[in-house]
């Protein structure tokens, strides 16, 4: 008896670790999430500033090529490849 009382004592201290351990990775993750959001903020902020936001050509795509593929149970898919117009 004394031995299932050493066993569940373990799996409960088991499982609360797992948890933690899982919220802490969780947090370090969104950290870094709005770190690279934040980077990215203002490098852009910066090309606004510059002006070379406005400089840069949009992408245009134009249709190239048109393909009906099947899948595995013979159903048709209409498959359409673009390129860059830009390139």
């Amino acid at each position: 008896m004394n031995s299932i009382n050493i066993i569940y004592t373990c799996l409960i201290i088991f499982g609360i670790l797992f948890i933690c351990r899982e919220i802490i990775c969780w947090w370090f993750k969104m950290n870094q999430v709005v770190n690279l959001l934040t980077e990215i903020r203002d490098i852009l902020h910066a090309k606004k500033n510059k002006g070379e936001g406005s400089k840069q050509p949009i992408a245009k795509l134009q249709e190239k090529e048109t393909v009906i593929l099947k899948d595995f149970f013979g159903k048709p898919h209409k498959v359409t490849s673009f390129k860059d117009e830009n390139k």
